[in-house]
């Protein structure tokens, strides 16, 4: 079952430089556009008006990622008063953090620091490390290891990277401090799921679906169903879902839709404005929902979900429940 733990300190950064959907579409070769069988032009209204994207955030060549979070974590250690002695662990889940410049931030952040005694957990799955991290404090965190610090990040160096078939990635940063000691938000529960036959179907020659979009989506619509029943999670108790800024409407349309829940109850605001920033996704709308006049009662629970879609076309699913100490 693992012990309780609780997010201390939220904390994100997005640059100030945006660009624009049609941006990024113009800087991409016509054969995209060719293979989707559809007008540019039709093309871009269509993801456009299903995805309400409009405005990716996107550092600036000269933004170091060291400097800005090195920044956040002179915040953080100001704001929280903790001794970097007990941090316990570091954990990243971009590889950015750990090859950047031909460095690792997560190492040159631990020295700084002199977060000496903590144990550094780089967690390849960009779009949930966050999550699994979480999971993983209610069994790590002890008195001796009290607090883990969660960091993630994207800089992706050309407009080409950022459009990935069903959304645009931009760039930022999330950073998230957990406490085995009281905070504010509890981690009550964490689950996980992997779909991997894609790779399966690839080494033993056999035929792949063709709709792996359509199997992503329905193994994650039941991963929640199984995961709110392990919890014993009513949908009535369930202030609101946490999901990453990917599209608008898989959440609003499809994942409400099966899983009979009101597309209110999940949180969409931030979509239009950033991208799909990894799982700084989840760490954004989570710190903007807490700080916002729609605050979770003390009777509430706050769902943490996201799917990590790797290259292989395999997926991580991961699912957090919180709820609101007084």
């Amino acid at each position: 079952m693992g012990n309780d733990t609780y997010i201390k300190y939220i904390d994100y950064y997005l640059p100030g430089n945006y660009i624009t959907v049609e941006d990024v579409f113009s800087s991409l070769d016509d054969e995209v556009f060719k293979s989707k069988n559809i007008e540019t032009e039709k093309f871009i209204s269509k993801f456009k008006t299903e995805t309400r994207l409009d405005k990716i955030s996107v550092f600036q060549k000269e933004d170091d990622l060291a400097i800005i979070i090195a920044n956040m974590v002179d915040k953080l250690l100001d704001e929280t008063k903790i001794d970097p002695h007990e941090i316990g662990y570091i954990v990243c889940g971009n590889d950015v953090l750990m090859r950047y410049n031909n460095t690792s931030i997560i190492h040159y952040i631990q020295n700084v620091y002199n977060f000496d005694k903590s144990t550094v957990i780089p967690l390849i799955q960009p779009c949930t490390a966050s999550l699994f991290a979480m999971g993983l404090s209610r069994n790590l965190l002890d008195q001796e290891k009290k607090y883990m610090l969660i960091i993630n990040a994207c800089k992706l160096e050309s407009p080409e990277d950022r459009f990935i078939d069903f959304t645009m990635r931009g760039d930022g940063i999330g950073l998230l401090l957990v406490g085995c000691d009281a905070g504010s938000l509890r981690i009550t529960g964490w689950n996980s799921c992997n779909l991997g036959n894609p790779s399966y179907n690839k080494i033993v020659k056999k035929p792949q679906s063709q709709d792996y979009r359509g199997d992503m989506i329905s193994r994650g619509i039941s991963f929640i169903e199984e995961t709110l029943a392990k919890f014993k999670l009513e949908r009535k108790n369930i202030g609101k879902v946490i999901t990453s800024n990917v599209r608008y409407d898989v959440y609003h349309d499809v994942y409400s839709h099966y899983l009979k829940m009101s597309p209110k109850i999940f949180f969409l605001e931030n979509i239009p404005n950033g991208g799909h920033i990894v799982d700084v996704d989840i760490i954004r709308n989570l710190k903007d929902y807490i700080e916002s006049n729609e605050k979770p009662t003390k009777n509430q629970n706050i769902i943490l979900y996201s799917p990590d879609l790797q290259e292989s076309l395999d997926v991580n699913y991961h699912l957090v429940s919180l709820d609101r100490v007084e």
